[in-house]
């Protein structure tokens, strides 16, 4: 996590019900952790951390 520290747009944007938030891969693959940036305070808030691998987790369409 320490690149978002240092680069808190790093991962792309999400789509759909999860508009606002972006993600990146953890240390494993299947890691999906879904953050959001407030620019305004300059802080990263992760908000979940999910198994990519299910069909239940964050997606970039809409």
């Amino acid at each position: 996590m320490r690149p978002l520290g240092r680069f808190p747009r790093l991962g792309p944007e999400l789509g759909g019900q999860w508009s606002g938030f972006r993600f990146v891969l953890g240390p494993w693959r299947w890691m999906l952790v879904v953050y959001v940036y407030f620019e305004d305070e300059d802080r990263v808030v992760i908000v979940t951390v999910e198994d990519a691998r299910s069909s239940l987790a964050a997606r970039s369409g809409k």
